[in-house]
């Protein structure tokens, strides 16, 4: 039997980093870089075309944008 401790697959469930406030999303562009450059940016139809993109494109990202809707 395998020790699940030493498993190769590394799965984290929870967040890394919770942003939260007003301007959450235009300040969030050092935030999304400091986990790479080449980010999957999940959220919802209204939010992901508008300000996640320019804060992206701002940051000089290669992304990709993938929509929750409909859940």
């Amino acid at each position: 039997m395998k020790d699940a401790s030493t498993s190769l697959l590394s799965l984290t469930v929870a967040p890394a980093q919770v942003l939260r406030g007003e301007q959450a999303l235009e300040l969030s562009g050092n935030a999304l870089a400091r986990f790479g450059s080449r980010p999957l940016v999940v959220g919802g139809k209204m939010a992901l075309p508008t300000k996640v993109q320019i804060v992206l494109e701002q940051e000089q990202l290669s992304y990709h944008l993938a929509s929750y809707s409909p859940d």
